[in-house]
């Protein structure tokens, strides 16, 4: 189905946002609160229970998997484990 997404990364941009591909039933808004490193790299990635407004299991693991391969631009001058979150709006199929 269809998906979209943003994100808040302060002062980071994009280099590599993969698009969910999912074969879910139904749609709903997942928000993955993201640990990212300075290299850009997804260190860690979990659900953000008390923004998302889907409990759907399926569009969960579809969210997770797609940010942990998003890849942001390298930033010397960013923490070194920065936090940040992805929204993704899953369209109901």
């Amino acid at each position: 189905g269809n998906t979209n997404i943003s994100y808040k990364l302060e002062n980071r941009y994009d280099t590599y946002m993969e698009v969910p591909v999912y074969m879910c039933q139904y749609g709903g808004e997942v928000t993955v609160n993201i640990v990212v490193d300075r290299l850009g790299r997804v260190l860690a990635a979990k659900i953000d229970e008390e923004t998302s407004k889907s409990d759907d299991g399926c569009l969960q693991r579809a969210a997770i998997q797609a940010a942990q391969n998003t890849r942001f631009n390298n930033s010397q001058q960013a923490p070194k484990a920065q936090n940040g979150s992805i929204t993704f709006r899953f369209v109901s199929q």
